[in-house]
């Protein structure tokens, strides 16, 4: 109802006043219709009801009941009888209902690069997003295949072949490791497949991580399954286990011999790869002599796992998906700490490992995050207290040396990959899927290995200094630094 014909409506209920009853006499309201004449003492006379004159009704062929023509029959399923109208009383015309205006066709905007579901043999959602559930007991090893995560004859060169190194899976994050084939030599032992950077399913991880199918699905940097020309890697894994419960991760290492997966956990990939095929590498191989766990630095490089791995590696993804206000404040101060910590333990170490002199498994470890935190996890994950070419000097030098100096990193580092991975995967962080250009350069050129000259810096933000305290003691790297 328009605005003014609420008005107009009061005014007419004003114009007209009830009737006074006199004592004793029945009081009259009239309906409010046009008056035609007063009645003899003034009041108004009741009118007879206004009947509309029925039209007469006479059909083309007499005798025949008058079908209508246009239109169709309200019940296209059920014949339409005219002379059944009005309660089955023959011989009365049939009105068809107004046309109404068809509505506006509605078209969802569908969520981007979302797949088209494919489902294995048994599929299962695990209650436990990012943890496959093993039935029958504990696994020797969570995260993986209950298979003892080594094949039965490392020592020949026909046994693994599936893997996926440079990206993360589902929930964690994966490493680019230097004991890769392009670094120790193994490229002509391990073949390399290499998935999609997305799509990657729904928030459970179904269907998961695509190889792309050429020559109509073809996707730079990725390579279609050299080993079962799967299109999903899902079906990888219902290949080595039917019953498998869990999420589809990578990297995969397959036997190829035994046909079956061998381990698909990033870390005990990157402590056992390194040292697992010396006996078949040449003696002038790449890498032939690298140990990334040397024995004098093994206690303090697990105790470096161990606040890495929780405070940088997973907090990032912590502050990244945190779906309150509080969760995020909470998160993002933790990896800013342990960012100090890593600025001032490279600087105090002398570079240009995290070590000092020797390239270990920690340097990886790092590597894999902070080489995605400028390009990725500033703006995606909204970690943006700092970033690390303008507020960490040490650890920026430490980087680009990783980058540009030693080999198996560069050729790991897929930044095409590592962006659309996140913005083009994550629909609730990213709903329209829309990639950041920047930053630009991905990688500074130029490395100065005299980490001695360099002023390391911190983060100097209240809440990050008084998380450092809670997390590491009583160092306090602002004011050492």
């Amino acid at each position: 109802m328009k605005l003014s014909d609420v008005n107009l409506l009061a005014l007419i209920s004003v114009a007209f006043s009830a009737p006074v009853a006199e004592p004793c006499s029945e009081v009259y309201y009239p309906e409010y219709k046009p008056v035609k004449s007063w009645g003899e003492y003034g009041g108004p006379v009741k009118s007879k009801p206004h009947k509309p004159k029925p039209k007469p009704h006479k059909p083309d062929h007499p005798g025949k009941p008058d079908y209508p023509k246009p239109g169709k029959p309200d019940h296209p399923s059920k014949a339409h009888k005219p002379w059944e109208d009005n309660h089955g009383q023959p011989g009365k015309p049939h009105y068809l209902p107004p046309k109404r205006p068809k509505p506006e066709p509605y078209y969802p905007s569908p969520k981007p690069y979302k797949p088209e579901p494919h489902y294995p043999p048994k599929p299962h959602k695990s209650d436990h997003p990012g943890k496959p559930d093993h039935p029958g007991g504990k696994p020797d090893h969570p995260g993986k295949p209950s298979h003892s995560g080594k094949p039965n004859h490392p020592g020949k060169p026909d046994h693994p072949g599936l893997g996926k190194p440079g990206y993360p899976g589902p929930g964690k994050p994966d490493y680019p490791k230097p004991g890769k084939p392009d670094h120790r030599g193994l490229q002509d032992i391990i073949s390399l497949s290499v998935v999609k950077p997305y799509p990657k399913g729904d928030d459970k991880g179904w269907p998961g991580w695509q190889f792309p199918s050429p020559p109509d699905d073809v996707y730079e940097g990725a390579t279609e399954d050299h080993l079962f020309k799967s299109k999903y890697m899902h079906e990888v894994y219902f290949r080595d286990d039917p019953d498998y419960k869990g999420r589809y991760s990578v990297p995969v290492l397959w036997d190829k011999k035994e046909n079956r997966m061998v381990n698909n956990e990033s870390h005990e990939l990157l402590r056992w790869l390194p040292t697992a095929f010396d006996s078949i590498l040449d003696s002038n191989s790449p890498g032939r002599d690298l140990d990334l766990y040397p024995e004098n630095l093994r206690s303090t490089i697990d105790d470096i796992n161990v606040w890495m791995q929780r405070d940088l590696n997973s907090g990032v993804y912590k502050a990244g998906f945190a779906t309150t206000q509080e969760d995020y404040n909470n998160n993002v101060p933790t990896v800013f700490a342990a960012l100090n910590k890593l600025e001032a333990l490279i600087h105090q170490n002398g570079g240009p490992y995290i070590l000092g002199k020797q390239l270990t498994e920690v340097d990886v470890r790092a590597y894999a995050t902070v080489v995605r935190f400028d390009v990725v996890y500033v703006g995606h994950f909204k970690c943006d207290l700092g970033t690390i070419r303008a507020n960490y000097p040490v650890i920026h030098e430490w980087l680009k040396n990783l980058y540009w100096n030693v080999p198996g990193f560069k050729e790991t580092t897929d930044f095409k990959h590592i962006k659309e991975n996140y913005t083009k995967s994550h629909y609730k962080i990213n709903p329209l899927a829309i990639t950041p250009l920047g930053p630009f350069p991905y990688m500074e050129e130029g490395v100065d290995l005299d980490f001695g000259k360099l002023k390391p810096r911190v983060i100097r933000h209240p809440a990050v200094l008084e998380r450092q305290k809670e997390l590491y003691g009583s160092e306090d790297f602002s004011q050492r630094l």
